[in-house]
């Protein structure tokens, strides 16, 4: 297993027995995907420098760091989970359609705990969606059939992977 995981990448090293303490510590660092060099404690010497040896992994081995879009869709999916169950109806306000017909701006809302909450801007993270700030609303593209349907419908099936799990009306 050691030498797969030396011929995976390029490995230039100065000592790297004496660098890692066990083949476990080159098992993390390769499957990160990252850079290894010895980990210093206090009291010890240094030992060998960044610069004695690197690894350069190929880039489809790379761990993937969640950019900050996605960490924002992730709190947004949790906050919609939070707040809708199965079964929930979502309302959505047709705020203006395009001159061509072609898009349209909606709001949705939810109530929950007695709360009305507006889920707009939510929604338009979790299905990455265009957020129209001038108009505040989120901008829906196509034309031919309800668009607040097929809003809620793909919002199901992101939130519950189920396209029927929640309900939608139009105020």
């Amino acid at each position: 297993m050691f030498s797969q995981l030396i011929t995976a990448g390029k490995v230039k090293f100065a000592s790297l027995a004496s660098a890692l303490g066990s083949a476990d510590d080159l098992c993390l660092a390769v499957s990160a995907g990252r850079e290894i060099g010895p980990q210093r404690q206090s009291g010890t010497s240094p030992g060998p420098t960044r610069s004695d040896f690197t690894l350069n992994m190929n880039r489809n081995e790379r761990v993937h760091r969640l950019t900050a879009k996605e960490i924002e869709r992730q709190k947004a999916i949790a906050a919609l989970k939070e707040n809708l169950n199965t079964g929930t109806t979502i309302y959505t306000v047709l705020r203006s359609v395009n001159p061509s017909g072609m898009s349209r701006t909606m709001d949705l809302y939810v109530v929950a705990n007695g709360e009305i909450l507006r889920l707009t801007w939510s929604i338009a993270k979790v299905l990455d969606w265009t957020y129209d700030r001038r108009k505040e609303a989120l901008r829906v593209e196509g034309c031919g059939m309800d668009m607040g349907c097929h809003t809620v419908y793909t919002l199901s099936e992101v939130i519950f992977g189920d396209g029927y799990a929640l309900k939608q009306r139009w105020l």
